[in-house]
């Protein structure tokens, strides 16, 4: 399965998650809406989710591990924990 969960400051693009190269990888991935070519933005074989782009299109922020509810003041290894990837060096954080 496949889930937008964002469009690109400019409206060119929309961003999701799937896991489409490796059944044990899941992958964010961003499709141009004139083309319809996909990119393959970051993978990990941990859950991504959520993700998110920053206001100027440089960021771009998405979730790692971690079950999909929330639960206030949970510290536990089953939290989810908050990355970033920084898209023109291709360097996650």
């Amino acid at each position: 399965s496949e889930i937008v969960t964002d469009w690109s400051p400019d409206g060119k693009q929309l961003v999701f998650v799937g896991s489409r190269d490796a059944a044990n990888e899941t992958g964010v991935y961003a499709v141009d809406v004139n083309t319809l070519r996909f990119t393959r933005l970051t993978t990990d074989y941990k859950s991504l989710g959520r993700p998110s782009w920053s206001g100027d299109g440089k960021t771009l922020v998405f979730t790692r591990s971690g079950f999909p509810w929330q639960r206030p003041r949970y510290n536990g290894s089953a939290g989810s924990q908050i990355w970033t990837l920084d898209l023109g060096a291709g360097k996650r954080t």
